[in-house]
């Protein structure tokens, strides 16, 4: 199985180790933490409305770990292809 680790500046966690994921770093299931936030009205309103029986809360929670997710896939896969390129700009030099 994967470990899910993002990486993190939160002064609340530096230093501590979650997981398996190394410093600066923190777990998917780091646990939670109740904040304030403000969101448009409109937001709201679509999560409550899709989320029936469970919490539009943990449905904006899983849509913001799928973000979390799709960054990063993109780094990786941008890293994937600058070193593929080097690799091919190398194999022409020689």
């Amino acid at each position: 199985m994967t470990v899910r680790c993002y990486p993190t500046t939160d002064r609340s966690v530096r230093g501590r180790r979650w997981g398996g994921c190394p410093e600066g770093a923190i777990h998917r299931d780091a646990g939670t933490e109740q904040l304030s936030i403000r969101l448009d009205v409109s937001v709201i309103a679509f999560f409550k409305a899709k989320a029936g029986k469970q919490s539009y809360e943990t449905l904006i929670n899983q849509a913001l770990h799928r973000a979390m997710d799709d960054v990063q896939m993109e780094d990786t896969l941008r890293r994937g292809i600058r070193e593929e390129l080097a690799s091919h700009r190398d194999a022409r030099r020689d």
